[in-house]
């Protein structure tokens, strides 16, 4: 993961730094990943300005994560609420499922395409995906790599 950190520079919202607290109090697979986010000490923690117009489309996180987004002028937004995502993408045209980055990761050398896609398999399990559009946008990245290989 710090070779990740080499490459990215992380930036959350307050509010999401929020529901990850919230998150980290359980004792299941999704608290003990929030803990394990909340230790890493390169994500920086963000205010960010007005929302309110965003609220009526998507919930106050992904609100100020797009917000954050312009504010900062990132090079990507990252989201995997499929709900919120077309809206997000509407605002902010650089918005990607979390599968982009691990393809990215795997394109740099830091992970293998085997433990990459090994990865994408244990996020849909853990987060319940099943064949949502997140897992199929993931099969069509990794396809892409079959037919070029």
């Amino acid at each position: 993961m710090n070779k990740a950190f080499e490459i990215f520079r992380i930036f959350i919202p307050k509010i999401v730094h929020g529901e990850l607290k919230e998150v980290a109090k359980y004792e299941d697979v999704h608290g003990k990943a929030a803990n394990r986010i909340l230790k890493m000490e390169r994500i920086e923690i963000r205010e960010v300005g007005e929302i309110s117009r965003h609220l009526i489309y998507v919930d106050e996180g992904e609100a100020e994560a797009l917000e954050l987004a312009k504010e900062i002028e990132a090079d990507y937004l990252i989201c995997d609420d499929y709900e919120s995502f077309w809206y997000l993408s509407e605002n902010f045209e650089k918005t990607v499922f979390s599968v982009f980055v691990v393809r990215y990761l795997c394109e740099e050398g830091i992970i293998s395409m085997e433990d990459g896609w090994s990865f994408i398999e244990m996020i849909r399990e853990r987060r319940t995906w099943g064949d949502n559009i997140i897992y199929m946008t993931a099969k069509t990245l990794w396809a892409c790599e079959e037919r070029r290989g």
